[in-house]
């Protein structure tokens, strides 16, 4: 994962009006900055009724700066978006390779339609701009041109600019009156237009060399006067937003009667479920397994003999090459549960609703103890058998954003043979700057008595042995962190 900790940001909106919900999602969003980058060194705010002279003067104010700031981030003060969305862009922008990096936005267009468009432009042929009507993958992409809504550019681009000479002109941009954003007239298939500041920056800035980018996983709000995004998008076309593909990973031994139940209250909560089978001995479990295994989206997995943290593992690596087959992107929900539980019929989808519902979320737990609420409950630690409702993070019934581990989020330790996984998981999350949280709306039941392990203080043998060494391992771990 790229190191961005040390790159600076100046946050900039040019203005006639504020939208309310543009305050809150700024100052949501400075405060998460404030606890985890600190990247925001200074704001530019400037009152105009011309956008285009207002943002040249932006730029200006920028570039002058002492400390020479690494990035500028438009954003205007209509838009609605969550408080990571600036690390989210430093994360897929590079200085060099994607100097101009845009979140999905979308527009109102005028007219007696009322389309929602996505804000992406490709040339035509003839080198005419086009919308691109239709949403490509999730991922980031290459596009002729995007809005200013929520734009980050780095600094370069405007050095550049300003001491370019465009073809058959006698003067730079800079030795003219709008040197980097200006409206433009154009003719289009429908007659003459004018081109709006952003993409004439946009096209500026390919023709001297700096590809415009745009983020389609980072989603930003457009307030028109309802804030008009992705839903509202796909709302048009009387289909819903499409979801990240969902996957369920169960390691088990025998007990049949619980895992044969969990699987058919889950059935059509999913894309795809892997059953670790860690050695099963009975001939009812394993007729029941060799039944199941390809049929309604089910994989056996053979795991005799591994490690707890190793089954997780293989079913984390497994629905991430589910996902990239099925979408071609590694982005998905993965959820982790032990056979020893009874689930409400929509708990997977609540689990995924809520993982989902704000940034810096990178994992969820059931509810396992009833608490109420309607939003993701913030927790520390882990359940540790608090069933009172001042338990933490579930570790037998959990989900998390599989598009973290290709990302650079670490895979389970597998030191750590059957213990303290949910721990070291927690504290990972912790240390990557993100949080988790319980989904009052998914509620599980833990019934215990399944394909557990038991270890010391209550256990005696071996996975009293295995509870000893994995304590010392995660003690010996997080002490070293901290120090």
């Amino acid at each position: 994962m790229t190191d961005r900790s040390r790159e600076s940001v100046v946050a900039a909106w040019p203005y006639g009006t504020i939208e309310p919900r543009f305050l809150r999602a700024y100052d949501d969003l400075r405060q998460w900055d404030f606890d985890h980058g600190r990247h925001i060194g200074a704001r530019i705010m400037l009152g105009t009724t011309n956008v285009a002279h207002g943002r040249n003067q932006i730029v200006r104010q920028f570039l002058s700066i002492p400390w020479k700031p690494d990035w500028l981030w438009f954003v205007d003060t209509d838009m609605d978006f969550e408080p990571d969305t600036l690390d989210r862009l430093l994360a897929s922008a590079d200085p060099t390779a994607r100097p101009i990096m845009g979140a999905l936005c979308f527009a109102l267009m005028k007219g007696d339609r009322q389309e929602v468009v996505p804000t992406l432009y490709t040339v035509t042929p003839d080198a005419l701009p086009a919308r691109v009507m239709e949403l490509p993958e999730p991922g980031v992409h290459e596009v002729a041109a995007t809005g200013t809504g929520c734009l980050l550019i780095h600094r370069r681009v405007f050095e550049t600019l300003e001491h370019h000479k465009p073809p058959g002109s006698d003067k730079t941009y800079g030795q003219t009156s709008w040197p980097w954003f200006r409206w433009s007239e154009w003719e289009t298939a429908n007659g003459p237009d004018v081109m709006g500041e952003d993409l004439t920056f946009c096209f500026r800035a390919g023709e001297a060399g700096f590809p415009t980018h745009v983020d389609t996983r980072i989603e930003v709000g457009h307030v028109k006067p309802v804030v008009v995004d992705v839903a509202t998008y796909h709302a048009q076309f009387g289909r819903a937003p499409q979801r990240a593909p969902r996957f369920v990973v169960i390691p088990a031994k025998d007990k049949v009667n619980l895992t044969s139940r969990l699987v058919g209250q889950l059935r059509g909560q999913y894309d795809g479920l892997f059953l670790l089978d860690n050695g099963s001995t009975q001939d009812k479990t394993r007729n029941w397994l060799a039944s199941v295994d390809g049929k309604d989206g089910i994989e056996v997995v053979s795991c005799e003999g591994w490690t707890l943290s190793r089954m997780w593992n293989e079913g984390i690596r497994r629905s991430l090459a589910a996902s990239v087959a099925l979408t071609g992107d590694p982005t998905c929900d993965i959820a982790v549960l032990n056979n020893d539980l009874t689930v409400a019929d929509d708990a997977l989808a609540q689990m995924s609703a809520g993982l989902r519902s704000q940034g810096g979320l990178l994992a969820v737990s059931a509810n396992y103890d009833r608490r109420a609420g309607s939003d993701v409950i913030p927790v520390r630690g882990i359940c540790a058998g608090r069933y009172d409702g001042t338990g933490g993070f579930a570790g037998f019934a959990w989900m998390i954003r599989g598009e973290v581990f290709p990302g650079g989020f670490p895979f389970f330790d597998e030191r750590l043979g059957w213990f303290f996984g949910d721990s070291d998981l927690v504290l990972e999350i912790e240390k990557a700057g993100g949080w988790y949280g319980i989904v009052p709306t998914a509620h599980v039941e833990h019934v215990d008595g399944g394909s557990q392990t038991t270890g010391a203080p209550c256990g005696t043998g071996e996975m009293a042995d295995w509870y000893a060494r994995d304590e010392a391992v995660f003690r010996g771990k997080w002490q070293a962190v901290a120090a």
